[in-house]
């Protein structure tokens, strides 16, 4: 077993998005790490019911994250960006609710000027 004494990035100053330092490549060929490297934000609703009434509210707030997300990705030039919503456990019984925000997230990602 192969066992590791420092980090890849031992530096924070060496961290940087869009190309792995150090890819590992296993016995077996398969690489980790050897293509692009995109920043990732997970989306996570603050403690709240998510409900028939209270749905335009989180509707609201996962607009405004990913609009400011997707303004600040445009900001720092990234070629890209992982984006995750935190599911719902409701939206496993209420699919309706998963299509309304994945349509907010690809209507936001849409206008999305890119220079």
């Amino acid at each position: 077993m192969v066992t590791f004494s420092e980090l890849a990035v031992s530096d924070l100053a060496d961290f940087y998005f869009g190309v792995c330092p150090k890819p590992l490549t296993l016995d077996n060929g398969l690489k980790i790490g050897g293509g692009l490297v995109y920043p990732e934000l997970n989306f996570t609703l603050p403690d709240m019911h998510i409900n028939r009434e209270t749905m335009s509210e989180v509707c609201k707030r996962y607009r405004q994250m990913i609009t400011e997300a997707a303004q600040r990705a445009v900001e720092l030039q990234q070629d890209g960006l992982v984006v995750e919503f935190e599911l719902l456990p409701d939206l496993t019984l209420q699919p309706e609710w998963g299509a309304e925000v994945t349509a907010i997230l690809r209507e936001v990602l849409d206008g999305v000027e890119v220079a």
